[in-house]
């Protein structure tokens, strides 16, 4: 999932994930944009970054939180599954339909996530529901 970037993403892009969300806070233009570009492009590998990943569900910015959805999804684990369902209750609606499609992306291993994906789906903002209905199916509604 995700756009292709214009660069080779190093395949221990999630080592640095600290970094890339210290790069992200600074908001210093074409530097900001890279570090969120690589964060969302982290896979799998990143699995023992996920606890740091998650926490970027909770920053005050909600770009990060749209950047940590997506690179959440990528990962793709049972352990990404619950910071995800919490975010589908973020106050901005962008960070709500990350959300929703990084749990799509995550796919059946997110069924403890159905409940909520399909109270999502009712969500006053159309991108929101769609995105959550979307999800729903891949997960396995």
């Amino acid at each position: 999932a995700g756009s292709a970037l214009p660069y080779a993403v190093p395949a221990d892009a999630g080592d640095y994930a600290p970094e890339l969300l210290a790069c992200m806070r600074t908001r210093r233009g074409a530097q900001a944009s890279c570090a969120m570009a690589l964060l969302k492009s982290v896979g799998p590998k990143a699995k023992k970054r996920l606890g740091l990943i998650g926490e970027a569900l909770k920053d005050p910015d909600p770009v990060i939180r749209v950047y940590a959805a997506a690179a959440l999804g990528r990962i793709a684990t049972k352990a990404a599954v619950e910071p995800l369902a919490a975010a589908l209750k973020d106050p901005v609606p962008g960070v709500r339909a990350a959300a929703a499609k990084a749990l799509g992306d995550v796919g059946p291993a997110a069924k403890k996530a159905l409940t909520a994906l399909r109270a999502a789906g009712q969500d006053a903002d159309p991108e929101v529901a769609q995105a959550a209905r979307a999800a729903a199916k891949k997960v396995g509604a």
